[in-house]
């Protein structure tokens, strides 16, 4: 059998393994459907390759751009009957560094009613290695102050995330104490290089809705 011909086998066979999408690597930050399609699971909220076809559906239903903006490369995933439930909301925005490169931000905010704390496992930043993958480049491009445990909201047009920490409340129903969003204290502003954290008045996210 042709070796090279054998290797595509290989490589086609790993890929039907590891549920690749079909997005080839060059596109996966030219468009907000591109990061959707291709983003590995853990970065958006365990949502399979196989699911986002329906997903995709859901979120373009809405004709006022509230949870899918393409054009400005943003979303913002919520529902409490989707057809194909994700693990938690998901907030993401494509930023563009200085050499026009796709700077991927995601937050998925956990919900923490059952009285779970918030994690740093639910925001991340990436972008597309030389080998065409993702890579997690959170930590190379976060400032080293911030708080991955907060609340963070992409804004649709400017190069700015608002950010507020979870406040730890009694639930209503007397079942003990839960999370919910707190003041929004801080922003996170991209440059073109990485961010930048500034402090700000504080306001309650819920004022700014």
């Amino acid at each position: 059998m042709n070796s090279k011909f054998l290797i595509q086998i290989v490589a086609a066979s790993a890929c039907l393994i590891a549920g690749c999408s079909s997005v080839s690597p060059s596109a996966k930050i030219d468009t907000l459907e591109g990061v959707f399609r291709t983003l590995p699971p853990k970065y958006l909220a365990d949502s399979s390759f196989e699911s986002r076809e329906q997903l995709l559906t859901d979120l373009q239903s809405d004709e006022d751009a509230y949870r899918w903006d393409p054009a400005n490369k943003w979303m913002n995933y919520f529902s409490d009957s989707g057809p194909v439930p994700p693990t938690s909301m998901i907030y993401l925005k494509v930023f563009a560094d200085v050499d026009g490169h796709g700077v991927v931000f995601v937050h998925m905010p956990k919900p923490h009613a059952s009285g779970e704390p918030p994690s740093a496992n639910q925001t991340f930043v990436l972008k597309v290695g030389p080998d065409g993958n993702w890579q997690d480049v959170t930590r190379e491009l976060m400032p080293p102050d911030a708080d991955l445990t907060a609340h963070y909201s992409p804004t649709k047009t400017q190069p700015m995330i608002e950010v507020a920490l979870y406040e730890r409340y009694q639930r209503a129903d007397g079942k003990g104490e839960a999370y919910g969003f707190g003041k929004y204290t801080q922003e996170l502003w991209w440059n073109g290089s990485r961010f930048e954290l500034r402090n700000v008045v504080p306001r309650k996210l819920a004022d700014l809705l």
